[in-house]
């Protein structure tokens, strides 16, 4: 039979690699090559007759054939002996002969020879994310994370590239594998082409990490030809405890400050204020201190005013160690002083507003341990004073005289104050806020006080000065009124059996004094008015007689020449002077006042009205005139 066509051929059924309908890229055998055809070549009139192979290194044809080999009716073959460079892409070419010999060519896809696998030195690869730094401690205990530089000097593999990333976690104090869901390697992200590092981690979901174990990650780098290349982290310690601080004391720096109801008070004299941040107790055993820092804020913990500010750097002490991929490891704990103190930058502070001042510590695991000093409240204003009366009353009444010269006393609402008062101080003088009679004396928080053994003066006004204090220094006083010292009865200057129908005024008897008048303070008697001939009354109607037997009439004036103000007057009747056997005191409310009895008097018997003048600090005289 005539036959003038070749094969048929599809060159997508021509595979590289044994395995029949599907592609291998990539070679790890540098001496042979093969490929499979289940179906790449027919022939419908004289059928295949035999098959032949070679290799070249690139397409054209036989020029580039290395080796050829004649198969008959096999599918797949295996070219053996061969001498192939590493990294060279190799192609099979595939000779189909018919019956008639007529033949076809064929040619794969290519495969490249690979035989070193990828590149991945140890001293690129560290524990935690922070490319090109080691991480030697870590606070979480539920995962493991490692970076590794990603092409040029890291991770490349020139010829197949990466195909898989797989990482594994290892003990290196128990030097056991860690398993998550009964997995030891756990595939991680390829980077983009165009990264410079990559990352990846494990979470456990069998276990946490022990506190103080060293873990090492097992990173796992397999090309597209099958071949891996496995290093190690240097290894990182878990840290489960964060920094211990025993004591941290703020004050704003070249400022007295003061403690009072849980708050810190002080006295800023300006509005830009420094804060002292002192500590003792700093330490972390496991993972050492890393830095400090110190913040202020309007609100517990905040950093509005005063934002995060590093205020101690570390220092480093320890040795380096060499992991199992000969990778070294700095073992140094990065540490500051157990205790120290440093002055904060200033702040603009505001009277009246709390701030608040905290220390930060970081440990070199990352926890963050934070202490916030009692809040500190500004307070430049003095107390606000309250009412400050002379005397001692119950109703806080004030007192306008008094009657001792050797006693001043004082009572006074509370004073307020932002940050409290501290204590109250009282001193006494001629003048408000003077000390001439007598000195500052502390009372406490005494809201009354006052002087004793004193040596004070008839007519002379007295005044007590109250000084509050809060507890920053701020102070303020505040005296009285004053008070009058009189130690005398009022004068009872006129007193008559009459309604005096003019009464002589008190100006009028001020400018003519009755003769003989005196004072004796031992007996209220004494002070009666004596109407002599001479004087400029002795023309007043003075009744020694009535008639009628049911009314008794009095007419009466006194007075006191320290404080004008009569407290009151009183009239009862007697049969005798100063006696009130007929009709009991009755009180009157005027400075000069006609008073009336409804009385049953005897015929040819002598009465007298008694009249009783006090002042407004009951000194009280009695005056007696007499009627028949």
């Amino acid at each position: 039979m005539l036959d003038t066509t070749a094969p048929i051929t599809a060159s997508e059924e021509l595979f590289d690699g044994m395995i029949s309908a599907v592609e291998s890229p990539f070679s790890t055998d540098a001496t042979s090559l093969s490929a499979s055809w289940p179906l790449a070549c027919i022939d419908l009139e004289s059928d295949i007759g035999h098959y032949e192979v070679s290799v070249g290194s690139a397409t054209g044809g036989m020029e580039s054939t290395m080796a050829a080999f004649s198969v008959l009716n096999e599918t797949s073959h295996k070219i053996q002996g061969l001498n192939l460079v590493q990294g060279a892409l190799y192609y099979v070419y595939l000779w189909c002969y018919n019956r008639a010999g007529l033949v076809s060519v064929i040619q794969s896809r290519g495969v490249t020879v690979d035989i070193t696998p990828p590149q991945l030195a140890a001293n690129v690869v560290w524990d935690g994310q922070n490319s090109n730094q080691q991480s030697n401690w870590q606070h979480y205990a539920w995962s493991l994370e490692a970076t590794y530089l990603w092409g040029g000097a890291g991770l490349v593999d020139p010829e197949s590239s990466i195909y898989d990333i797989q990482m594994a976690a290892f003990s290196l104090d128990t030097q056991l594998f860690l398993t998550t869901n009964g997995a030891i390697w756990h595939s991680q992200p390829i980077p983009e082409w165009d990264a410079t590092s990559g990352t990846g981690g494990i979470f456990f979901q069998d276990g946490p990490l022990e506190h103080g174990h060293r873990y090492s990650i097992f990173i796992k780098a397999i090309n597209w030809a099958g071949l891996e290349t496995i290093v190690s982290t240097p290894g990182i310690v878990y840290d489960s405890t964060p920094a211990e601080i025993i004591q941290v004391v703020c004050t704003p720096f070249n400022t007295s400050y003061y403690s009072a109801r849980g708050n810190l008070y002080f006295a800023s004299i300006s509005h830009s204020q420094s804060f002292t941040l002192s500590w003792t107790g700093l330490t972390d055993p496991e993972s050492g201190i890393s830095a400090i820092y110190g913040l202020v804020g309007s609100l517990y913990g905040e950093d509005n005013v005063l934002p995060l500010t590093l205020i101690s750097p570390p220092t480093s002490t320890g040795t380096s160690s060499t992991n199992s991929s000969g990778n070294s490891t700095d073992n140094s704990v990065t540490s500051i002083p157990a205790s120290g103190s440093v002055i904060l930058p200033s702040v603009f502070v505001n009277d009246g507003f709390t701030y608040y001042v905290t220390l930060r510590a970081d440990d070199g695991a990352g926890w963050r341990t934070t202490v916030t000093c009692a809040p500190f409240i500004v307070d430049t204003q003095p107390p606000r004073a309250g009412n400050v009366f002379d005397g001692w009353s119950e109703s806080n009444a004030d007192l306008e005289a008094q009657i001792s010269t050797a006693t001043l006393y004082a009572q006074w609402d509370a004073f307020y104050d932002l940050s409290g008062v501290l204590g109250y101080r009282i001193a006494a003088g001629t003048n408000p806020l003077s000390t001439n009679i007598h000195d500052w004396i502390d009372v406490g928080l005494s809201l009354r006080a006052g002087f004793e053994g004193l040596h004070l003066v008839y007519g002379q006004r007295y005044f007590v000065t109250v000084e509050a204090r809060d507890v920053v220094g701020n102070k303020i006083q505040v005296s009285t009124n004053g008070v009058v010292v009189d130690n005398l009865p009022p004068i009872i200057l006129y007193a008559a059996d009459t309604i005096q129908p003019t009464p002589p005024s008190l100006a009028m008897l001020q400018s003519n004094p009755i003769p003989g008048q005196s004072r004796n303070s031992t007996c209220p008697q004494a002070f009666a008015a004596s109407l002599l001939p001479s004087s400029p009354f002795n023309d007043i109607n003075h009744h020694v007689w009535q008639h009628d037997t049911n009314v008794l009439y009095s007419s009466f004036l006194a007075f006191d020449a320290v404080n004008p103000r009569i407290g009151q007057y009183e009239l009862c009747l007697g049969t005798q002077p100063y006696y009130c056997d007929m009709v009991g005191w009755r009180i009157t409310n005027s400075l000069t006042q006609i008073s009336t009895f409804g009385v049953s008097l005897s015929h040819l018997s002598t009465y007298y009205s008694t009249v009783r003048a006090t002042g407004p600090k009951d000194y009280v005289l009695h005056h007696s005139p007499h009627a028949e």
